[in-house]
């Protein structure tokens, strides 16, 4: 099958890697002094770093929403309320500008990159959103809560895959050290329990999938680089 990325897509990839990649190079500017050759170096591996895990993530979203009998999308995660009343909801005007939504991952992102000094990567910043399309072979004509969950499932398991498979290599002197922290720290993000990230929509199709699935994606990611590929 081919894989294609609408140029919305396109577009809000080229966002998040951008701002991702300086908040995961932020501390590498340089180890006691700035040096802008070093920081924009680390910056560059930082971006086709996050632009390999986006895309791997969302095409693996893509090929198992194609066999669900829907499509899949990546979004920028965003909210589209900002309260609870009715009249509390995007889109708003502001200053002549129409705002459809709220980039609340980006913003945050950027926002706790500073405040923490580069200490904390947030990086739920994507979502996938998924469509019906052709399901005149499946029992319901709606996409059930358990196939989203199976979907953002898959999608998270693979990069947990990518990352032990990193780690693995760095461990035998093939550095990926940076594709490594991309993949394990996309995973954890995308485990919390959001509206809209891949944490929620497990959640929502089993609560004893989410536990499950949560627990087994934190001890795997504690253990590894502590103890080693074998525990």
């Amino acid at each position: 099958m081919r894989i294609k990325f609408s140029s919305i897509e396109k577009k809000h990839i080229i966002i998040i890697t951008l701002i991702l990649s300086f908040v995961f190079s932020f501390r590498e500017w340089g180890a006691e002094k700035f040096s802008l050759s070093s920081g924009l170096l680390n910056w560059l591996q930082y971006l086709i770093a996050v632009a390999i895990i986006l895309i791997i993530k969302q095409a693996a979203h893509k090929i198992i929403a194609e066999k669900q009998g829907a499509s899949s999308e990546l979004r920028i995660w965003s909210i589209k309320r900002y309260g609870l009343g009715k009249s509390k909801q995007f889109p708003v005007s502001f200053l002549g500008y129409k705002i459809e939504s709220l980039p609340i991952g980006l913003i945050l992102s950027i926002i706790l990159s500073f405040l923490s000094n580069g200490v904390i990567r947030f990086a739920a910043v994507a979502s996938s959103e998924m469509k019906e399309e052709a399901r005149i072979h499946k029992k319901f004509k709606n996409l059930t809560h358990t196939e989203i969950a199976l979907n953002s499932l898959i999608g998270l398991s693979l990069t947990l895959v990518l990352a032990i498979l990193f780690q693995t290599l760095t461990f035998s002197g093939i550095n990926l050290d940076k594709l490594t922290t991309v993949a394990y720290t996309i995973t954890l993000y995308s485990l919390i329990p959001l509206s809209g990230l891949d944490g929620a929509k497990i959640l929502l199709g089993s609560k004893m999938l989410y536990l499950a699935s949560a627990a087994a994606i934190l001890l795997i990611t504690i253990l590894i680089p502590t103890a080693g590929i074998i525990a």
